[in-house]
């Protein structure tokens, strides 16, 4: 899962994946502004095949905060 996540928000914000250390968020990368972080929501729920709530989307600041509220997703939907 994560290097599936870790390539989809590459793509998005056009930085290789050698220079995306897990603790990346817009605060570490300058091209991760407000439309890009639309575009990776996006982009997630589509290669995903989730739909983040409501009350997630402040929960995705940076690649963690992907990664958990994902986690969580996928744990929900295959009840592990």
């Amino acid at each position: 899962m994560y290097n599936k996540l870790l390539r989809v928000i590459s793509e998005i914000l056009d930085v290789p994946l050698n220079e995306m250390p897990m603790d990346s968020s817009p605060d570490t990368i300058a091209s991760w502004d407000s439309m890009r972080q639309i575009d990776i929501v996006m982009a997630v729920e589509e290669e995903f095949g989730i739909r983040f709530k409501d009350s997630d989307i402040p929960r995705l600041f940076g690649i963690r905060g992907f990664e958990q509220v994902l986690k969580e997703h996928i744990e929900s939907a295959y009840g592990d």
